[in-house]
């Protein structure tokens, strides 16, 4: 019988020594992605939110948790803010900002000494901002806090086979956050860049200029080019006049859409094909925005479309073949 114990136990002993080895390599895997491509995966950043929520609930609640099982809590945790990520993006993101400010703010609290009411309004208050970062600029604080993530998970991963003190480890983790922040958005801008090329243009009829540029700016990607001043004659990036603009521009790499007013019903009806490289990127985008675009569908010559109106009923085909392109059928 003792023999039968020693035997289980060692079982018990590899199969633990294995799952810790395993989450080393996890936790540098799934950190490696975060900080170089939290805004591409954005599913990815948000369930590793998920993983150190687990880790921090795993730890401070004392879950009498076998040793074996005490990693797979943070792992299922991590798995579920995945999956409610890629259905409910824009819920998830702003969970995602709530957690992962409130928990920086938890931690420099904790080297200080506060009263505990004042050190959980801090951390809520903070959580707060957080959530409206994400609502208000989703792409910059995806980028931020991907890079935060994956910075920290890094770091653990590195702690468990490198004897990094507390101070090292902050130190690491500040210096990856911020590579990971400028390689974003350096891969942002050279994915912007390889779609230059000739430049065309077309123009739409609206019924609110200012509308229509928030729509194409937010949910489809544009950057904004600018309102054409009268009284200046020239374009403006900020509108200063007491009657709203009659005319704005957006570009997407080597596309231009002017945005012209018009009265309203005047808007005309017209399809058009917006042609990108990375369908699942913007698809991830619009659906944050709108919330009720029909996933993406194979076409019969290859590829994926998905179809979002702009705010004046103008339809966008958004296509996943060849370099980005706009297209018009009136």
């Amino acid at each position: 019988m003792d023999a039968v114990f020693s035997t289980v136990s060692n079982m018990a002993g590899s199969v633990n020594d294995l799952l810790l080895s395993g989450m080393t390599i996890l936790l540098l895997t799934l950190g490696w992605i975060s900080l170089f491509m939290g805004r591409r995966f954005f599913w990815v950043f948000v369930g590793l939110v998920g993983f150190l929520l687990g880790v921090l609930l795993t730890r401070s609640l004392a879950l009498p948790l076998p040793a074996w099982a005490q990693p797979l809590a943070p792992i299922a945790l991590g798995l579920l803010f995945a999956l409610l990520a890629v259905r409910f993006q824009r819920p998830m993101a702003i969970v995602a900002g709530f957690f992962i400010v409130g928990a920086l703010v938890a931690s420099w609290t904790g080297r200080v000494v506060l009263p505990d009411w004042a050190r959980t309004t801090a951390i809520i208050a903070a959580g707060v901002v957080g959530a409206l970062a994400v609502f208000k600029a989703f792409d910059w604080a995806v980028v931020l806090f991907s890079a935060i993530i994956g910075a920290a998970l890094l770091t653990l991963g590195l702690q468990r086979v490198l004897p990094l003190d507390r101070n090292a480890g902050f130190l690491a983790t500040a210096l990856l956050a911020a590579a990971g922040i400028i390689f974003q958005l350096r891969d942002e801008r050279a994915a912007r860049r390889s779609t230059a090329g000739e430049q065309s243009q077309v123009t739409l009829d609206v019924t609110n200029v200012q509308r229509s540029v928030d729509f194409y700016v937010k949910t489809l990607g544009f950057d904004f080019g600018g309102y054409w001043e009268p009284q200046a004659r020239q374009i403006v990036s900020v509108w200063r006049l007491p009657e709203p603009p009659a005319y704005a521009e957006v570009t997407r790499g080597p596309q231009r859409v002017g945005l012209r007013l018009v009265g309203e019903g005047g808007a005309a009806e017209a399809e058009l094909a917006l042609r990108v490289s990375d369908l699942d990127d913007l698809y991830g985008r619009v659906q944050y925005y709108t919330r009720s675009v029909a996933a993406p569908v194979e076409q019969p010559r290859g590829g994926r479309t998905f179809t979002v109106t702009d705010p004046d009923g103008y339809r966008w085909h958004v296509v996943e073949s060849g370099p980005p392109a706009v297209d018009a059928a009136a």
